[in-house]
């Protein structure tokens, strides 16, 4: 996602978050979340939920470029059948 994303929609990018901005941070939060062994609770939840909103957003962006993609892909297939 995080390669593909700034790929196909410009300007996108994680690099804003802070304390979690990777896959991996992202798992090793949940553990900690989960075993009760997150030093900040709060702070990583909120990190963590960051991370979660921005997953989402890439995923929304992904599917509005795409969509544009194959909508000018088809339209340019129409024009040549005329």
């Amino acid at each position: 996602m995080k390669a593909v994303a700034p790929a196909l929609v410009p300007g996108f990018s994680y690099d804003d978050l802070e304390g979690i901005s990777d896959g991996n941070a992202a798992s090793d939060a949940f553990l900690a979340i989960a075993q009760g062994a997150a030093a900040d609770e709060t702070a990583l939840r909120r990190a963590l939920l960051a991370y979660c909103e921005r997953g989402t957003l890439a995923m929304v962006e992904l599917h509005r470029a795409l969509r544009r993609r194959a909508g000018s892909a088809m339209t340019g297939r129409n024009d040549r059948r005329r």
